[in-house]
């Protein structure tokens, strides 16, 4: 509670101002909202009574209703000047902070004029104070990309900052795993950017034009869904009547970071270490906003890449004539642009377009090594992205709409596209040293997907046994995914093991080769399918946050959501509904909504990623036939020269099966593609389930906020491949993508978040998380039936990698004028502790019965009873130094120099593991099993430079 005397404001200022950065509403749209309630000295409501908003894009005008209740809808997130006059009363002037999705309530209590002191209690946070919301109990962060500029955070060709800020939020753990769990909902603008086939952000956006960030990791509002961790939402920058824009320069070289440092194990093994190449990257970025009718039409575009294109020296492994020096280069550009129309006062109309596109050259694949230039990659070119149209409207008073259509679109390959060897060669792989030659792993088939949702939501503010903020809405969402899957140009791929080069000129050094063991040749055949796989979820919410008075509120949510899938050819389907209620209890301590106890109870429902489905498809699993080499009789069988033909094609005379049957007649081929399938997708298929309870409290005033949270989460209904030995046929197993019906998984923890400005110039704060994930949903768990014990496939225990016990972040920024600019210093640190990695393993042989019902002939046995290993706990300490100062009376300039593990820290793994005693069946462990590694990078050094306008 803070005091001042009435001389101290400009005009005459006296009220009670309580605005709290409150209700998360029922939309879609990157707004926020004001609502509150203006009351007279002897509290009755002061009726019909004009209160003025001064926006960044024209004044705001409203008169209170019969309760003195006014309610300022569609306000572009940023800064907001309140302001009440009324005769005889103190005028009233106060600036708000609205924030993307969600309602700032106000109540306004007006005095005399004869007051001396006023009393003033904010509480619309600075976006950094703001950890969770003691309205609606949701748990998480809310910050501004100011605050974030001012963390040692770089921007990288592979890294956005709010990628990076992820990572800082309490409860987060290897990437986007939100409290034992890992599926996210990814919003941008309120557009769904999720990518439904592997669960990532599905596209890039523009460091500059960000403008907030906000991670819910528990106690989320019913309208959102397709989950199971957390959701992610950035709203980006708005035009406003002031034309504004920056530009930034960000340069980046790893010879001037540090030199990592060699582990153990790459000792033991003789693996060199690489030095870093002198390659200075920088990215640039443009952005530019501001108005094309004033009060009215406003746009902001959004430009960023990097040059030049990102270079790696490389060189092939020179197994036949020698090794040949490449560059592979990537470069990618993000293009942002968008329009809003202010109709009136109650309606605004969007539209918005992101686009990424990236090129990549000579890269090499996963599957082999290089042994020519002609097993790399041509073109590899990509697109991703998204466009949306939204219309937002006060109906009445007390009644908003939301209204918006978005496609996110993914697409690869096509024309152009494909290995540097041609989509007719014919791909050979040496098995033993496991290099590629004649052709690479790179094709030009292609693949698009599209991510289309059309919702409609609307809020009703009513008052009925206390006050209501109802919101409802409907949403409709289809992701359709078309693609054909090969992993070889031409289809085909030649295994042998061992060669010797039989050519004389290098030429001819990838084709002609002297098989050394032509039993242990194959011939893999995929065949060339277009395949479609298309998902819908129709989904109903409810969400009722309910004051009942200044220290009890309730929120109340349902959501519905219905799920179906289908594919082409193989007619996969499935179709599962879901229930998810949310409930939360908060207790306004002194109900003034500085200190808040909440309970929360809630089930979350996952998106079933298609990427899971993938065996079942051709999408992404081509129907595959393998044959061995027979060959063709003569001088030529045994060397290889009698695969192909003359032309290059597969001369299928030499090859067939054991029995010695040649030719695609071989039984194993067949017509129908989809007829010798194995895997299928369980129709009754589930979506996989999170259920929640936490407790918490939360402490905060203009100045500093506490939250202490305890979550307790139970996760089930997992997808996995499901094994039912002679399940098609004798000695065939079926294979069922389904719920496993065994596997689990617990997460319990405890968050505690501080952050403190009272101090002039200095911000400061952190977060601990101490949590454990413990599960048994290992991948293998149902492939063998009930032959072998679940304890040896995937045994209950820490959770990999998702169990990491003690995690703390802390920052500290220091800003102060110097000359005619003001400077930064600022600190960020973190602290991981050891990581489970897993149990000890070794790979064992199945028993012969179980082979005999087409079960796999080796799996992993776990020995749960040696105990796990682990990543070893790290550290790293991060700094920026930076200044900012006008050059012009309409630009600023400024520097950041950022310095990231400044300590150059890298722990080593913990030890070395050589083996385990163990009589039974199966390969010893080696060398590495059992170590547990680290990939922290060594210390880097970025430089910003860039201008304000």
């Amino acid at each position: 509670m803070h005091h001042f005397k009435a001389r101290s404001l400009s005009g005459r200022l006296c009220a009670l101002l309580i605005a709290s950065s409150g209700v998360l509403v029922a939309q879609t749209s990157a707004v926020g909202h004001i609502s509150g309630k203006v009351t007279y000295p002897d509290g009755k409501p002061a009726v019909g009574q004009l209160v003025l908003l001064e926006t960044p894009r024209g004044n705001r005008e409203i008169r209170t209703d019969a309760n003195g209740q006014f309610l300022v809808a569609n306000l572009v997130p940023g800064k907001v000047l309140v302001k009440v006059n009324i005769k005889d009363m103190m005028d009233f002037k106060t600036e708000v902070l609205v924030a993307a999705y969600q309602t700032a309530v106000m109540a306004i209590h007006l005095m005399p004029q004869a007051a001396q002191t006023i009393e003033v209690i904010a509480y619309a946070s600075t976006l950094a104070l703001n950890t969770t919301d003691p309205s609606q109990a949701k748990i998480g962060l809310t910050t501004s990309m100011d605050h974030v500029d001012l963390l040692p955070i770089p921007v990288t060709t592979t890294m956005d900052r709010f990628t990076t800020m992820m990572t800082l939020v309490p409860g987060t753990n290897s990437g986007y795993a939100i409290h034992g769990a890992s599926t996210m909902a990814f919003h941008v603008d309120g557009v769904d950017t999720t990518d439904s086939n592997f669960g990532n952000m599905g596209t890039g956006l523009n460091n500059d034009l960000m403008d907030q960030i906000q991670v819910l990791t528990g106690g989320v509002s019913a309208k959102y869904g397709r989950f199971d961790g957390g959701v992610f939402s950035v709203t980006t920058k708005s035009g406003s009547n002031t034309f504004e824009g920056s530009t930034r320069m960000t340069l980046s070289n790893p010879k001037w970071g540090g030199v990592g440092k060699t582990p153990e194990i790459y000792k033991a093994l003789g693996i060199p270490l690489s030095r870093p190449l002198d390659n200075t990257t920088t990215i640039q970025s443009y952005t530019f906003m501001g108005p094309i009718i004033k009060d009215t039409l406003f746009f902001s575009l959004g430009y960023q890449t990097y040059s030049p294109s990102q270079k790696t020296a490389q060189a092939t492994n020179g197994l036949t004539f020698g090794s040949v020096p490449y560059v592979a280069t990537s470069s990618e550009t993000r293009q942002d642009f968008k329009l809003d129309w202010s109709v009136d006062t109650s309606n605004r109309l969007s539209f918005q377009y992101n686009a990424v596109k990236s090129d990549n050259t000579n890269q090499s694949t996963n599957y082999g090594n290089p042994s020519s230039l002609a097993t790399l990659s041509g073109l590899d070119h990509q697109e991703r992205g998204y466009y949306s149209l939204g219309w937002t409207s006060q109906l009445s008073s007390n009644l908003l709409l939301d209204v918006k259509y978005n496609d996110a679109f993914y697409k690869k390959g096509g024309s152009g596209t494909g290995s540097t060897g041609g989509d007719s060669v014919v791909t050979w792989l040496d098995v033993p040293d496991f290099t590629l030659f004649d052709n690479g792993a790179f094709t030009s088939v292609k693949e698009e997907r599209h991510q289309k949702v059309f919702s409609v939501g609307v809020t009703e503010y009513f008052n009925a046994m206390g006050e209501h903020q109802l919101e409802a809405g409907i949403e409709s969402y289809k992701f359709t995914l078309e693609s054909g899957a090969l992993d070889f140009p031409s289809g085909y791929l030649i295994s042998f093991n061992g060669f010797t080069p039989g050519a004389s000129t290098p030429a001819l050094s990838n084709r002609i080769l002297e098989v050394q063991n032509p039993a242990l040749t194959s011939l893999t055949w995929q065949q060339a399918m277009t395949g479609k796989a298309t998902t819908k979820n129709h989904s109903l919410y409810v969400n009722d946050t309910w004051t009942i008075n200044k220290n009890v509120s309730l929120n109340l949510g349902l959501r519905y959501d219905k799920f179906t899938s289908d594919t082409t050819p193989e007619n996969n389907h499935y179709a599962t509904d879901a229930y998810a209620p949310r409930l939360a209890f908060n207790y306004d301590l002194k109900g003034d909504r500085q200190d808040v106890v909440t309970l929360t109870a809630a089930v979350y429902t996952a998106q079933i990623l298609q990427g899971n489905l993938a065996n079942a498809t051709v999408t992404k699993t081509p129907i595959t036939k393998n044959y061995v080499y027979i060959g063709t009789g003569g001088p030529a069988q045994g060397t290889g020269a009698d695969a192909l033909t003359s032309t290059g094609a597969i001369n299928w005379a030499a090859w067939g099966n054991l029995a010695g049957a040649t030719g695609q007649g071989n039984p194993a081929s067949t017509l129908d593609p989809i007829q010798n399938r194995t895997t299928f997708v369980d129709p009754n298929l589930k979506a996989p389930r999170t259920r929640e309870i936490t407790l918490g409290f939360h402490h905060e005033t203009q100045k500093q906020a506490f939250a202490a949270t305890l979550i307790r989460r139970w996760m089930d209904r997992f997808v996995d491949d499901i094994w039912y030995g002679d399940g098609i046929a004798p000695g065939v197993a079926k294979v069922l993508i389904s719920n496993d019906p065994d596997g689990k998984r617990d997460y319990y923890g405890l968050e505690v978040t501080y952050r403190n400005n009272a101090i002039e110039h200095l911000s400061f704060g952190g977060n601990v998380t101490w949590g454990r994930a413990m599960g048994n949903d290992g991948a293998q768990a149902n492939n063998f039936g009930s032959g072998i014990s679940r304890d040896r496939l995937a045994p209950y225990g820490p959770s990999f990698p998702l169990d990491r016990p003690l995690i703390a972040h802390t920052d500290l920024v220091y800003r102060n004028s110097l000359g005619k600019g003001t400077y930064n210093v600022s600190l960020l640190g973190s602290y991981f502790g050891k990581e489970t990695y897993g149990y000890r393993w070794g790979v064992a042989l199945t028993d012969p019965s179980l082979v005999a019902q087409g079960y796999a002939y080796t799996y992993r046995k776990y020995f749960p009873e040696l105990g796990p290993h682990h990543q070893p706990a790290y550290f790293t300490l991060d700094m920026q130094i930076g200044y900012e100062a006008p050059f012009a009376k309409w630009a600023k300039g400024f520097v950041k120099f950022n310095i990231n593990n400044i300590l150059n820290y890298m722990p080593n793994t913990m030890n070395t593991y050589y083996g385990t005693a163990y009589t039974g069946s199966y390969v010893p462990f080696t060398l590495v099993d059992g170590l547990g590694t680290v990939n922290v990078p060594p210390r880097s050094v970025t430089l910003d430079l860039g201008i304000r306008f």
